[in-house]
């Protein structure tokens, strides 16, 4: 049954679970452990979520869903270090045939979260990653993350390097959840890996302010068209500090290699937009008729937000995620044209080439940032060189 409407979705794993499997609660979930069998949302050979019997691995304690792939913590508290709070409290029954069905929607997450995070641990190994971050991840669910207008976030996730953590916050869409979205969960994982490479030492040398080790997300709330002169004036914010530039180099590169690891986990070019269709056509991999990297523009939409009201960071992130898009529809363009990436749409192994290439070749843009801290020579297409030089088929 593919997950398109969440709510009908899960009244129909509940009624299904009473009437039909004759469920049952384990008397102890706490002592179950090792091999899991469990019915969860996942993708299928095609990419579609749907519901089936998914086999878990190195679980440890089924009530807190912990095990060697993931830890959940219920509302934490993020510190430098890692989450704070409690261990998240997961529900399952079990069926006559030995499955087991979550009881609610928080448990569903964390049981398709887990399932995720040993399949992207499959992919880090292949692909060289295998040391790059820490196992099990630490994950935050039902967490209570305030904007800058003091509303909760809801319908979004994160990561964030201070605690190495990735967050889940509430969910209120009809939509496929975020937390059930394939592409979206290696896009956080992505973040990690991009954090462990490239970020942590910059910050640590203090060559990139410490709001780097964070992902807020973007706002769909953009500006209404500004007076020529007035865009101009506040664009030169941008372009006569180098700061702001290098963290939106950063973060757009980071957002946009994150989206291409999404592709290369679900083969989705869309699936930002399964779960919030305002960004379907901005975030699409796929889509046709934009120039990529249009640098030109760039200052002139900071100049836009700028004089919207939006303070320097909401600009700047919002920005970075048009440069992050461009920069993600360009390199799996330029892969796909290459030798390696022929069918990589449709070929798993294909994909998998331009991950070991990301791996093996990040390092060097954190050494290309440290020789040229005023990005005279570094932009967003030495990122596409860096990933497409040497090409040949696999």
């Amino acid at each position: 049954m593919p997950v398109g409407r969440f709510m009908p979705f899960f009244c129909w794993l509940c009624v299904s679970c009473l009437l039909m499997t004759a469920c049952s609660r384990e008397p102890s979930t706490s002592r179950v452990s090792g091999e899991v069998r469990m019915r969860l949302p996942f993708p299928d050979d095609k990419g579609e979520v749907r519901l089936q019997e998914i086999l878990l691995s190195g679980v440890e304690n089924l009530l807190e869903m912990r095990g060697a792939y993931a830890r959940f913590y219920f509302a934490p508290k993020l510190e430098p270090g890692g989450l704070r709070g409690e261990a998240a409290r997961a529900r399952f029954l079990r069926n006559h045939d030995g499955v087991y069905v979550p009881g609610d929607f928080v448990s569903q997450q964390m049981g398709a979260l887990y399932a995720h995070f040993e399949k992207l641990s499959a992919l880090d190994r292949e692909v060289g990653a295998g040391q790059v971050v820490p196992w099990p991840r630490s994950v935050g669910v039902s967490v209570r993350l305030l904007k800058d207008d003091g509303a909760l976030w809801t319908d979004n996730s994160f990561y964030d390097g201070a605690s190495d953590a990735v967050l889940v916050v509430a969910t209120t869409r009809r939509e496929l959840p975020l937390s059930l979205n394939p592409g979206v969960i290696a896009h956080e994982h992505f973040h990690a890996l991009f954090y462990h490479l490239v970020l942590r030492d910059l910050l640590r040398d203090g060559l990139v302010a410490q709001s780097m080790a964070g992902t807020a997300h973007d706002d769909p709330g953009l500006s209404a068209p500004v007076p020529d002169k007035e865009i101009e004036k506040k664009s030169e914010e941008l372009s006569g500090n180098i700061k702001l530039q290098r963290a939106l180099f950063l973060k757009a590169a980071n957002e946009g290699l994150a989206d291409v690891w999404g592709w290369i986990y679900s083969g989705q070019t869309d699936f930002v937009g399964r779960s919030l269709p305002p960004f379907k056509a901005a975030r699409d991999l796929g889509r046709k008729g934009l120039e990529p990297l249009r640098s030109d523009n760039f200052r002139r939409l900071y100049g836009i937000w700028k004089n919207g009201g939006q303070n320097s960071g909401a600009a700047l992130n919002n920005l970075s995620y048009l440069m992050g898009s461009d920069l993600a529809r360009a390199v799996r363009q330029a892969f796909l044209d290459s030798p390696a990436g022929a069918k990589a749409d449709q070929d798993p192994s294909r994909r998998k080439v331009l991950a070991r290439r990301m791996i093996q070749r990040l390092p060097e843009l954190a050494k290309r940032l440290r020789a040229d801290a005023e990005l005279k020579e570094t932009g967003l297409d030495l990122i596409v060189e860096l990933l497409t030089a040497g090409e040949s088929a696999p």
